[in-house]
C-alpha cells in the first residue's frame, strides 16, 4: 500500500488498506497509511477519519499526534485553515501539550492578524 502510494498509485493503494483491513483485525498502521493516502489526494475527512481509526488502535499517542500534525500542514498550505486548525486541537488533544502543536496553531492565527490567539499558544 505504501509503495503504491509513493508512485502516485492513489486509487489502487486505497483499494489493498480497505482489502487489508476486511481480511484482517484493523491495525494502527493501515488506518495511518490509508490517511497519508488521502492526505496525498487532500481528501481531507477521509483522512481524518482514518487518522482518529489509527489513534483509537495504537498506544503510540505521540504518532497519532504527528499523523494530524501532518495533515493540519497540509490543509494549511492548501489554504485550509480552519481545517489546519481543527487538525492541530486534535493532535494536541491525543498527544497532549505537544509543542509542534501549539507553535502551528500560534502561527495560523498569526497569519490572520490575531496577535493575541497567537501569543497565547506561542507562550503555552
Amino acid at each position: 500500500m505504501a509503495c503504491m502510494r509513493q508512485c502516485g498509485r492513489y486509487q489502487r493503494a486505497v483499494r489493498a488498506g480497505w482489502r487489508a483491513i476486511e481480511l484482517g483485525s484493523p491495525e494502527a498502521g493501515t488506518w495511518g497509511n490509508l490517511g497519508n493516502i488521502f492526505v496525498n489526494t487532500k481528501a481531507w475527512d477521509a483522512a481524518r477519519e482514518a487518522y482518529n481509526e489509527a489513534a483509537k488502535l495504537s498506544s503510540d499517542k505521540e504518532w497519532s499526534g504527528r499523523n494530524f500534525l501532518n495533515l493540519g500542514y497540509e490543509q494549511w498550505i492548501d489554504g485550509h485553515d480552519d481545517l489546519a486548525l481543527g487538525s492541530y486541537r486534535r493532535a494536541r488533544e491525543i498527544s497532549g501539550t505537544n509543542a509542534t502543536a501549539l507553535v502551528n496553531l500560534g502561527a495560523v492565527y498569526a497569519t490572520h492578524g490575531m496577535k493575541m490567539e497567537s501569543l497565547k499558544f506561542f507562550e503555552q
